[in-house]
């Protein structure tokens, strides 16, 4: 038997009785905060092992986002077209800077 506990700094996430498969333990964890992070485990022991405890820590930082842009690759002239940027679960707001071209007619 393994105890996982994992400190973050608005509270703790403890996971009782994480079976062992191949020596292995793991957990799936959502949710976490940015910034660093405690896990604590602990080691029951068995009928060849004694008990045990260590800790690690891991630090949570920003996703880079995923930012896909659909268009047109040719736009005709004094025309509308949409272009859309969809940024992949992302939340907040989105600078769109179009880069134009002018043509300067000399006669």
């Amino acid at each position: 038997m393994v105890l996982v506990l994992l400190i973050l700094p608005v509270g703790s996430q403890v996971f009782n009785d994480v079976e062992l498969n191949n020596s292995r333990a793991s957990v799936l964890v959502k949710g976490l905060v940015l910034g660093e992070n405690t896990v604590n485990v602990a080691y029951s022991g068995d009928n060849y092992f004694t008990n045990g405890t260590n800790s690690a820590k891991f630090n949570v930082v920003k996703k880079s986002p995923v930012i896909q842009i659909n268009c047109s690759s040719e736009i005709l002239f004094d025309e509308f077209n949409n272009i859309t940027v969809v940024v992949v679960n992302g939340t907040g707001f989105v600078n769109i800077l179009l880069v134009l071209r002018c043509l300067m007619m000399l006669s």
